[in-house]
């Protein structure tokens, strides 16, 4: 805003502030596209909440704009990091007068479905409505080409840890006081490794010719990466040591996903370097 103002004032760009502001801002964006990080009209991010009147079907939402609902036949909602293609899923955005009451002048919420055995949040990502934000999308251009997965279902058959419901107050702060003590000095890096991985895979994956055999066992090593992940998020209820396997580690690496120490925080975007952008202003021009 403030270099817009100064531009307006037609204020040299060789100014040195304005300059540096218009430099910073260029290498930003340059960064953005050189991650896949670009602006999708028809998409928010929402805070996900229950449904409270107990009306909305499964496969409804409600969504509240800045001006009213939002009626679409065909939403996506998708929750990070989820990694399974079934954590995308369609609902309908729809809207009740039973809303109107509760929500009064709210704007910019989603409410989901409370009704079935399984929470339908449950069903994107292992979610749930504690504070989850939640990415929607009535983009008419990436709707009509989506195609619903099933959603991933875990067919471990390993337990919850047992509890002791007569446990007492002692015991619940030894409990949570060791979960502490491990999280805190022996944290688990499977969830971070099967991500990244799984990224890389991925990326590889997606650039691939459709014949190429390399698809085929990309795919295996994804699912697995999946499965891995998930557990590794249950893994404090399970009670299951869970790791990536060595033939599942990703070995090669995109190039927005290059470490620092390894390629010198180098990214490229169609061969320009975002560090480089003197380039643009290398002759001032006066507004």
């Amino acid at each position: 805003m403030c270099a817009l103002r100064m531009l307006l004032a037609n204020i040299p760009m060789d100014e040195p502030f304005l300059r540096k502001t218009l430099l910073d801002m260029t290498k930003s964006k340059l960064l953005d596209l050189s991650r896949g990080r670009v602006t999708i009209p028809d998409t928010y991010y929402f805070m996900g909440s229950a449904d409270p009147t107990g009306r909305l079907e499964r496969n409804q939402v409600v969504i509240l704009l800045e001006h009213g609902p939002l009626y679409c036949p065909k939403v996506l909602v998708y929750k990070s990091p989820g990694l399974h293609v079934g954590d995308v899923k369609v609902f309908e955005a729809t809207w009740h007068e039973d809303f109107k009451d509760i929500v009064g002048n709210g704007k910019y919420v989603m409410f989901f479905s409370v009704k079935g055995e399984r929470s339908v949040v449950d069903e994107i990502a292992n979610s749930d409505l504690d504070g989850d934000q939640y990415w929607c999308c009535w983009n008419s251009l990436i709707v009509k080409e989506f195609k619903p997965s099933d959603v991933w279902k875990n067919n471990d058959t390993v337990n919850k840890c047992p509890g002791n419901d007569e446990a007492c107050i002692k015991d619940f702060r030894t409990i949570h006081f060791e979960a502490f003590l491990r999280a805190r000095f022996k944290p688990s890096q499977t969830m971070g490794v099967a991500a990244n991985s799984w990224q890389a895979h991925m990326d590889k994956y997606l650039m691939l010719d459709g014949n190429d055999p390399e698809k085929a066992r990309l795919w295996h090593v994804i699912g697995q990466l999946v499965d891995t992940y998930y557990e590794a998020v249950d893994a404090d209820k399970t009670g299951k040591q869970v790791s990536v396997h060595d033939s599942c580690r990703a070995r090669e690496w995109p190039h927005y996903m290059e470490k620092e120490k390894e390629h010198g925080n180098k990214q490229m975007t169609n061969g320009l370097d975002p560090r480089s952008t003197d380039q643009l202003f290398t002759h001032p021009v006066s507004a």
